[in-house]
């Protein structure tokens, strides 16, 4: 199941993506490598890629040792979002850290994160303005069962005043991936029989 899931994700052609270490492992376990683009870490990691909207600065968080981020994490996560709006138009920072560490992130890092893509324990959400409509945080719903799309209609840039306006310079939704949803034929065949 692992090496079918891993030929499907790299199939998609993600720029960036997170491993938590339980995946990395089990990955590592079976001598699968993993898909082009993602990052298996125990720190906090950035990336800068390029694009034709400008340049998107990616922060990953850690996964926690603890039940909750300490103060220093909560610092030190808000410190790296600020340096990276420097070098970035688009700050995106991706978080296993869960729900309501994260919606405390996403108000105390004054909008130093453009957007926050967040996981782990809680519930989904298919975007949330915070910091004063400075931030904007999505989650995945449980089970893969509906895709998240953020569409950037203008790219923030250096302006330290920029906020989110839903269908002004954002959108973003929710897509159920019900039967209506046509199937990819290759990624169909990569999964045939995963999880039977």
């Amino acid at each position: 199941m692992l090496r079918a899931l891993a030929a499907a994700y790299a199939k998609l052609g993600y720029q960036a993506g997170q491993l938590l270490a339980a995946e990395r492992a089990a990955m590592d376990a079976a001598g699968i490598p993993a898909p082009a683009g993602f990052i298996a870490s125990t720190g906090m990691e950035t990336r800068l890629i390029a694009t034709a909207a400008g340049t998107v600065g990616l922060l990953l968080l850690p996964e926690l040792t603890t039940p909750a981020p300490s103060e220093a994490q909560f610092a030190k996560a808000s410190a790296a979002a600020r340096a990276l709006r420097a070098q970035a138009d688009l700050v995106v920072g991706l978080s296993p850290w869960g729900v309501d560490a994260e919606q405390l992130l996403a108000g105390r890092a004054d909008g130093a994160f453009h957007i926050l893509v967040g996981s782990g324990k809680g519930r989904g959400a298919p975007g949330l303005f915070a910091a004063f409509d400075k931030t904007l945080w999505v989650r995945p719903y449980a089970e893969g069962k509906a895709v998240g799309r953020i569409e950037i209609l203008a790219m923030p840039g250096k302006d330290p005043a920029f906020k989110w306006q839903k269908d002004a310079n954002v959108r973003f939704d929710v897509v159920p991936l019900k039967d209506d949803v046509r199937d990819d034929p290759d990624t169909a065949a990569l999964l045939a029989g995963v999880g039977k």
